[in-house]
């Protein structure tokens, strides 16, 4: 059964498709089918396997969108950045295959900014890799209406450079924020000396501990001072508006409230 149900899988993904990746996974059997756009066939692998094979940064949170799909049947979307040069979707969702009268767990994973173009409509700076006012604002409007619906947490902290070339020197405040949060973490821009953090499924506590650590990161003697400040959804906000208007409700002890709001 197992077998057939895998050969089913491998026809569906036979048929030519824009998509990075697509796979099937049966809870039953613990196996994936998976077939890459570039790559050579169809292949199967036990599923720890298969998470294995994803880039580290990325293991936790497709393991954890996959738990959250079996648990609760509903189809879920996550956004990962696996290199500098796309932000990818990966929907999740469960499919019942009806000749077998068993249910799959499908995914497809599509890069972004292939579909939009590489540019302004996705990245302000190419080598930095952080995404524009605009597209940073569509993905938050989609977190905040899946995490609506599931009932989850979301962070969005804001980052001000306090320096009179703040402008100047955002993008290494950029970098230093994309190497430093996980790959589930969107940092995009806002203003000229400004960018934001989307901090999925993170609680009023856990962004207090992220705030700290990463203002300390930040306190390197080269990088420019920085105000770190945060609203979490749903207590400080229920949209976009809110949320970007208290950005700053929430701050360290003894900040610098010079954040040019």
């Amino acid at each position: 059964m197992s077998t057939s149900i895998g050969e089913w899988a491998c026809q569906q993904m036979m048929t030519p498709t824009t998509d990075d990746l697509r796979w099937y996974y049966d809870p039953v059997s613990q196996r994936v089918w998976f077939n890459y756009r570039d790559g050579d066939g169809c292949r199967c692998l036990n599923y720890s396997a298969w998470l294995n094979s994803l880039d580290m940064s990325c293991r936790l949170a497709v393991n954890q969108t996959v738990e959250q799909v079996l648990a609760d049947k509903m189809t879920r979307n996550c956004h990962l950045s696996h290199d500098d040069d796309c932000w990818y979707r990966m929907q999740v969702s469960e499919q019942t295959v009806e000749p077998f009268d068993q249910a799959l767990i499908s995914g497809v994973l599509t890069c972004l900014s292939r579909q939009s173009g590489v540019g302004d409509q996705l990245y302000l700076q190419s080598d930095s890799g952080v995404l524009s006012c605009p597209m940073f604002r569509s993905f938050l409007i989609q977190a905040l209406q899946s995490n609506t619906h599931h009932g989850e947490p979301l962070v969005l902290m804001a980052v001000y450079i306090r320096d009179i070339k703040g402008a100047d020197r955002r993008d290494e405040v950029a970098r230093k924020l994309r190497k430093d949060m996980r790959r589930t973490d969107l940092v995009g821009f806002f203003r000229q000396q400004e960018l934001l953090v989307l901090l999925n499924g993170v609680s009023a506590q856990g962004a207090s501990c992220i705030a700290e650590k990463l203002s300390a990161s930040l306190t390197d003697g080269i990088l420019p001072a920085t105000t770190i400040g945060w609203a979490v959804f749903p207590q400080d906000g229920e949209n976009v508006d809110t949320l970007i208007e208290r950005r700053y409700l929430r701050q360290l002890p003894n900040a610098d409230l010079s954040s040019g709001q």
